[in-house]
């Protein structure tokens, strides 16, 4: 990714992943529950429940809205 935005309010996140070029993959340091969201449209492409250190995977498009909350 080029950049990635984001911002926590609580135990709720936004991350806006911007540059992808292929696939990013991506490993969270808390446990988290998220939707990934493709900005254009708002369509949920995924949602996922993480444990730290759990690896995951964003491909299929250049950008992203992670929207979520740490467990």
């Amino acid at each position: 990714a080029v950049r990635a935005y984001g911002a926590i309010s609580g135990d709720q996140f936004f991350v806006a992943p911007i540059g992808v070029q292929g696939r990013l993959l991506l490993e969270p340091r808390r446990a988290m529950e998220l939707d990934v969201i493709e900005p254009l449209t708002g369509n949920v492409l995924q949602h996922l429940v993480l444990n730290a250190g759990e690896r995951f995977e964003l491909s299929g498009g250049t950008a992203f809205i992670l929207k979520g909350r740490f467990r």
